[in-house]
């Protein structure tokens, strides 16, 4: 849990995640997912060029488990029974929930490298004009995706909660 390894101890609270609007900045466009905590305060994650933003509980799936239907339809393997089983009732159409993923599909050529570019930015203090100006290259020492071989389609969800 976030608030464990930031020394605040365990928070029964849970976050509200939120599709909070798209962002365009010279001609890239960005969705915004907001993320609101009690302990933590607010925050909003920049998911650039992201094909879709998908929502779900951070919940158990006790039909799945147990066979008896409890609480939410929106529960925690809702991301994979969206990209891998094609179930498109699985994610939360109104688009909140206590659990984010960015979708993103690429094809990358054998050799080719991709950037997916995400930017987490604390609303609580106010934010620097450029705070979306992206680097052009990753950081030092880190390198981009790169595919091996013969090439392959590429298809990741990038599940992000604050719990």
């Amino acid at each position: 849990m976030v608030s464990q390894y930031l020394g605040l101890g365990r928070s029964d609270s849970r976050p509200v995640l939120s599709m909070s609007g798209v962002l365009a900045r010279r001609g890239v466009f960005s969705q915004v997912v907001r993320v609101q905590h009690d302990t933590l305060g607010e925050y909003e994650l920049y998911c650039e060029e992201v094909g879709e933003l998908l929502f779900t509980n951070n919940e158990t799936n006790f039909e799945r488990l147990y066979g008896v239907a409890k609480g939410t339809p929106y529960v925690k393997h809702a991301f994979h029974d969206y990209v891998v089983r094609g179930n498109r009732c699985a994610v939360n159409s109104d688009q909140a929930g206590t659990k984010a993923a960015a979708l993103y599909k690429r094809s990358i050529a054998a050799g080719a490298t991709t950037v997916i570019r995400l930017r987490l930015a604390s609303v609580s203090t106010p934010s620097q004009p450029n705070h979306l100006s992206w680097p052009d290259r990753p950081p030092h020492g880190k390198s981009p995706v790169k595919a091996n071989g013969a090439g392959w389609r590429w298809c990741v969800a990038i599940a992000w909660s604050a719990c």
